[in-house]
């Protein structure tokens, strides 16, 4: 008697979305592998990429703004005082002046 051999899943019997019992990165998972044609979302695999960092099936979209998000206030303009501009705290008078006073000279006055 002959085996029955894998089953194969022709485009027809691939199901629109994914279970929803799998958490979003086992549907976005699903959906890259080919297991399902898109998320609820509609995010199909051609937009959806493996992240370089951390391996997770990741929108390209999404991926693309944190890059640009880290661009612009990451590590990269690390001087900048990021905190109190998210936080929407004002510099008070008596911050800008501090900022404005020459540190060579009163270091040179001790």
């Amino acid at each position: 008697m002959r085996g029955r051999g894998s089953k194969r899943i022709s485009r027809q019997n691939i199901p629109r979305y994914p279970p929803d019992h799998l958490t979003t990165a086992g549907k976005h998972r699903a959906v890259y592998e080919e297991r399902a044609m898109m998320t609820r979302g509609g995010l199909k695999k051609e937009h959806l990429k493996v992240s370089i960092h951390t391996g997770k099936i990741v929108s390209k979209r999404a991926s693309l703004a944190s890059m640009r998000k880290f661009a612009d206030n990451g590590r990269m303009n690390a001087n900048r005082n990021i905190g109190n501009r998210y936080r929407g705290a004002k510099k008070t008078e008596e911050v800008r002046d501090v900022e404005d006073l020459d540190w060579n000279m009163l270091l040179n006055d001790v």
